[in-house]
């Protein structure tokens, strides 16, 4: 029995060592790391895209809002910012085009989604005829490889801030 502590002694301090050992080099290390860490460039923290969309689109349609005040479909009480081709389907930049985006009251864009008809007679009334076919014919059209919605938001976002 005596050798059997014995032996247990030995093995826990040969462990103890060990441990101290790899503390030591960790000590040793950790200069090396905070100058590593020093040189390595800081990265920048960019805001999401949903977050940036999130608020152009509070901006265009408190724009919209006091821009028009009356529904383009009803000529009721405008209270919300309705687009003409929907958001859904459009590619980024007729989205936030405004000429997409007018006033409409709760009934007609939401109950009546967008009421189409009205506003289509609206928008050319507005517009003229060439002008409506152009959208209905581009909204959806790919945009350009080097196309940044980043940038593109951001743009926006400044103007309408400038406001």
């Amino acid at each position: 029995m005596d050798m059997l502590e014995k032996a247990h002694k030995r093995r826990a301090r040969a462990v103890k060592r060990y441990i101290e050992s790899l503390k030591d080099k960790r000590r040793k290390d950790k200069p090396l790391q905070r100058q590593k860490k020093a040189l390595k460039p800081k990265r920048v923290k960019l805001v999401p895209l949903p977050k940036l969309k999130r608020k152009l689109w509070k901006l265009i349609s408190e724009d919209t809002r006091t821009r028009e005040k009356y529904c383009v479909s009803c000529n009721g009480k405008g209270s919300q910012a309705g687009h003409y081709i929907k958001k859904s389907i459009c590619n980024l930049i007729w989205q936030y085009a405004k000429i997409n985006i007018h006033s409409q009251c709760v009934r007609c864009n939401v109950f009546l989604h967008g009421n189409p008809v009205e506003y289509r007679k609206w928008m050319v009334n507005k517009y003229g005829e060439e002008a409506v076919r152009h959208i209905e014919e581009d909204y959806n059209k790919p945009t350009s490889l080097d196309f940044n919605p980043r940038v593109y938001i951001q743009t926006l976002l400044d103007e309408y801030e400038g406001l």
